[in-house]
């Protein structure tokens, strides 16, 4: 019987496949989830289309051996448990794909904590993506709110001084009208000093009384503030008289 090449077995595939996976449990060597992954492939075309496992080995005299001998040919048969060897090998495939979940999920974690490691700060390196995005939004949320404190303050104390700038408007217009008040009355008193000068000065001359008569003010001087007549009339006169000859106080 010709030699047939010797191919792993299924328990070394098996082996290997339940290596990559527990490696995937621990979380340390996710890549090797495709190393499992191949493992299967290659355990399911085992367990269909592998030869027999020696059933035993022939000499060139035609011993029989249930052990291998150097220059005895093995002799190979199916295995009598291929049924449930295939059944085991399903089982070991969807566990592949439950493992390729895995390694999707780390190349998915891989591509954002990239991200992360070529644009972070020193504190977040190592994160994932969306950790950092949380965080960072989280701290302009509270920038935001602080400066929007800050504004509020600001608006308040803006607020502040345009009344203080208002209420001094009111008080400044109020002096002013005290004062233009104050101006007209200095003004009026002014007048009022000046005819009396003159009144006193020229009360008893021809021009004094003149002015008394015509305003119907009694003379002499002395007794002119009397009762019924109108001050408006004489002051009229007076500074009539005054601007006619140009006097002054």
């Amino acid at each position: 019987m010709s030699d047939q090449p010797k191919l792993p077995t299924l328990n070394q595939w098996f082996l290997s496949l339940e290596e990559g996976r527990q490696a995937v449990l621990r979380e340390d060597k996710w890549m090797l989830a495709e190393n499992a992954y191949q493992a299967g492939i290659e355990a399911a075309r085992a367990a269909c289309i592998a030869p027999a496992e020696p059933a035993c080995w022939i000499s060139k005299t035609g011993s029989v051996s249930g052990t291998a001998h150097k220059g005895w040919t093995p002799v190979y048969t199916h295995p009598a448990n291929l049924a449930e060897l295939q059944a085991e090998n399903e089982k070991l495939q969807v566990e592949v794909e439950r493992l390729r979940q895995f390694e999707a999920a780390y190349m998915e974690w891989s591509d954002k904590t990239e991200w992360v490691q070529q644009s972070a700060e020193v504190n977040e390196l190592g994160k994932h993506r969306a950790d950092v995005m949380r965080e960072r939004i989280e701290r302009l949320r509270e920038e935001v709110e602080r400066l929007s404190n800050a504004l509020e303050v600001e608006k308040r104390s803006l607020q502040c001084e345009v009344n203080r700038r208002n209420q001094y408007a009111m008080e400044s217009n109020e002096l002013d009208r005290q004062l233009d008040e104050t101006i007209a009355e200095c003004d009026a008193l002014k007048a009022d000093a000046e005819r009396y000068r003159w009144l006193r000065d020229n009360g008893e001359t021809e021009r004094g009384i003149m002015v008394l008569s015509v305003t119907g003010w009694a003379q002499p001087a002395t007794a002119w503030a009397l009762t019924f007549q109108d001050p408006d009339v004489l002051d009229a006169c007076i500074d009539d008289e005054m601007a006619r000859h140009g006097d002054k106080p």
